[in-house]
């Protein structure tokens, strides 16, 4: 315990390497790093253990040798961006022929290197990038040292004697990918940052679950609230109401003019049946004795267009259907006073009640469902219903017909007396009834009313 505290106290206050001025020439798009300090690995210490202590000692970069025994470290605060490689240790792999080797060379104006090699390995104290005069320094130590030693002079250098030429742009080219440089910053740091920004991200995730459960509970009370649903109900509600038509009355006036105005007959053909819709209706006619030629020569009164005259497999039959424009509706007024929902039905009810009194009547009136809307009603304090309904009766009722204000009419078909009509079912019964020979109506509209 006591060697441990004692060899963390040392490390405390063992001083930091110095910081080296990091020399970095870029040739051919490659990065070289000079001015590494070499130093040879003891065959005794792995190298995990140097690079260990080197750490400790404040080292960030590294370069290793092919067998391991020789790397070189570089002290520096710069973050080298990208592939960095080692001025030596490319030299040694790549143009070392062996034994003492000096490599001098001048790269440019005022910046002149020195490198020297050993059996292929970077020697510690000669790898430098600097100034003409240091360089020169450097290399006279150099061979005052290896004096009498057979040593190999390359480069571009002036003034040294048997020195064999090679220009800097042929000797740093496409160097090794053992020559990087790696980075011996600790790892333990990052790991703990790392731990620390997961278990805060995990955090932070489950404070927002949590508060997006929260949300989705407060969303789903606020939803179920029958203020909150009154309100968007009362949104959709306007929307619904302007998308109805004008009142019945007026809509099945506009619809009888245009019926006033149809003949029963034109140039050979038999007017069958009529279909109108808001704003618009479709004259169905059956040949008798005319042409498509005469008909398509003069036209009904008030037809707009013939819809469809097409020739059926027999050449002798033919039907012709044109367009007629009622008057254009005004705009969508707003709602009287509604009833409610069993007033309105009884209404109705009263309606054709009486209007079978005059004759033949079939009616029908259907549940109501929530207008303007798909909200729960039971959630509603103030809501609107509306049904649909069906009437049939003979045509000489419709000019007189007088439909209650709270409804609308959607459609309208007149069937001419002789005129082909499909049989009708009887109301909770399978039987059929034919269709009435004397000119009927079938109208259909909506009705409207409160909760």
């Amino acid at each position: 315990m006591f060697a441990a505290l004692r060899r963390r106290f040392q490390k405390e206050q063992a001083p930091a390497p110095p910081q080296r001025p990091l020399s970095v020439l870029k040739l051919e798009g490659v990065n070289f790093v000079f001015g590494l300090d070499w130093r040879l690995v003891p065959p005794t210490r792995r190298l995990p253990r140097a690079l260990a202590m080197a750490r400790e000692e404040g080292q960030s970069w590294c370069a290793v040798s092919e067998l391991e025994d020789v790397v070189g470290f570089l002290a520096t605060r710069a973050w080298l961006r990208g592939p960095h490689h080692s001025a030596s240790l490319h030299l040694a792999t790549r143009h070392s022929q062996g034994g003492l080797e000096l490599f001098a060379l001048t790269l440019g104006p005022d910046r002149h290197a020195v490198l020297a090699l050993q059996e292929s390995r970077p020697l510690p104290g000669f790898d430098f990038l600097g100034d003409a005069a240091t360089a020169r320094a450097m290399v006279e130590d150099f061979m005052a040292i290896q004096r009498g030693q057979p040593i190999r002079l390359v480069g571009n250098a002036e003034g040294l004697d048997g020195l064999e030429w090679v220009s800097p742009e042929d000797l740093f080219v496409e160097p090794a990918k053992g020559t990087r440089l790696r980075s011996l910053r600790s790892w333990r740091a990052l790991r703990r940052g790392l731990l620390v920004l997961l278990l805060l991200m995990a955090a932070g995730a489950g404070v927002q679950t949590w508060l997006e459960q929260r949300r989705n509970e407060m969303l789903a009370q606020l939803q179920t609230s029958p203020a909150y649903q009154q309100k968007l109900y009362l949104e959709g509600l306007d929307q619904a109401w302007a998308s109805l038509p004008p009142p019945s009355a007026e809509v099945v006036q506009d619809w009888y003019g245009m019926l006033a105005r149809l003949p029963l007959q034109q140039r050979g053909w038999r007017l069958s049946h009529v279909e109108c819709e808001i704003g618009q209706c479709r004259a169905h006619w059956l040949r008798q004795h005319g042409s498509y030629a005469d008909f398509l020569a003069q036209l009904p009164a008030g037809a707009d267009e013939v819809d469809q005259a097409a020739v059926d497999q027999d050449p002798l039959a033919g039907k012709v259907v044109t367009r007629h424009s009622s008057r254009t509706p005004a705009a969508a007024q707003p709602m009287p006073e509604l009833p409610d929902l069993m007033q309105a039905r009884r209404t109705l009810a009263d309606l054709f009640q009486d209007l079978e009194l005059l004759g033949s009547t079939r009616a029908r009136v259907e549940p109501a469902q929530l207008f303007g809307g798909q909200q729960n009603p039971q959630l509603l304090t103030d809501a609107v219903f509306s049904g649909g309904w069906q009437l049939r009766h003979a045509l000489w009722v419709l000019p007189t017909l007088r439909l209650p204000a709270f409804t609308r009419v959607k459609t309208l078909k007149v069937h001419l007396a002789g005129s082909p009509s499909e049989p009708v079912e009887r109301e909770g019964s399978e039987e059929q009834e034919p269709a009435p020979k004397e000119p009927f109506f079938e109208l259909t509209g909506t009705y409207h009313a409160r909760k």
